[in-house]
């Protein structure tokens, strides 16, 4: 997701400076019209808003506050937009190191995947104070269709968290609901088509062809699971959503592909 981000705010006439552990990828962005530098620390001395998508909660914290991370470069009055799904405790941590610096860190994770970043199309849940929040938001226009302010540190990550948990039960569900179909002998196809404008309909439904690849819901799911656990919540859907989408790969249903 974070190559076409990039791109797109060369293409809105930002400066934008760049590192990926992969210099591979750096070389391709490169050619897009980016910078390319070699730490976090060196996008941080050269920018006055950083923006990080990593994978996990731990590389968060090693590129923000890390060996040559970005607050070892950050000035006063940087901004730290923390774009990936992660624990909102993980955000306020880093968040609290970062004060005494002068440099706020916000949680703005975006939704809508990457056809949402290579579309510009991602919608951006912000936890962070009113300030930075007016500040990044010429920043995440060019990326996205909507930014939406949720709380402080930390409640970005929450509202992404309880989107997650919503998204994988809808996949789960309309599985489970075509293959019941299917062995009714109803095809795919006609099931989406006739519930197309009802209220059942949903992305799943919509995007069927679009589910092939969708590694990142165990992950998703276990980590709502590990945020619950921290504060005694009860999930007893999203842990059965976690056990039935192990290993997801989309089932084969009858029905010709629609046009679209």
């Amino acid at each position: 997701m974070g190559r076409p981000m990039a791109t797109h705010l060369v293409n809105a006439g930002f400066t934008v400076n760049v590192y990926d552990v992969r210099d591979a990828a750096m070389e391709s962005l490169v050619k897009a019209g980016v910078r390319a530098v070699a730490s976090p620390q060196q996008v941080a001395e050269r920018s006055e808003i950083v923006i990080v998508m990593v994978v996990d909660d731990q590389q968060a914290k090693d590129v923000v506050a890390g060996t040559r991370g970005l607050l070892e470069g950050a000035q006063v009055g940087t901004v730290i937009l923390l774009c990936s799904s992660l624990r909102p405790s993980i955000v306020r941590d880093l968040h609290a190191i970062a004060q005494p610096k002068g440099v706020d860190v916000v949680d703005a994770p975006g939704t809508g995947g990457e056809r949402g970043a290579i579309e510009g199309k991602l919608t951006f849940l912000v936890g962070g104070s009113e300030s930075a929040y007016r500040r990044i938001g010429p920043v995440l226009q060019p990326l996205g269709q909507e930014v939406v302010h949720v709380g402080p540190a930390g409640a970005g990550q929450v509202a992404k968290t309880v989107h997650n948990v919503l998204l994988w039960a809808e996949l789960a569900a309309t599985r489970e609901a075509l293959q019941f179909a299917a062995r009714l002998g109803v095809g795919t196809d006609a099931v989406r088509r006739a519930l197309a404008s009802c209220p059942a309909n949903n992305w799943a439904l919509a995007d069927w062809e679009d589910t092939d690849n969708i590694p990142w819901a165990g992950k998703d799911l276990s980590s709502a699971m590990t945020i619950a656990e921290e504060v005694g919540a009860s999930m007893p859907v999203a842990a059965l959503v976690r056990e039935l989408l192990k290993g997801w790969h989309r089932p084969e249903l009858p029905g010709a592909p629609l046009a679209r």
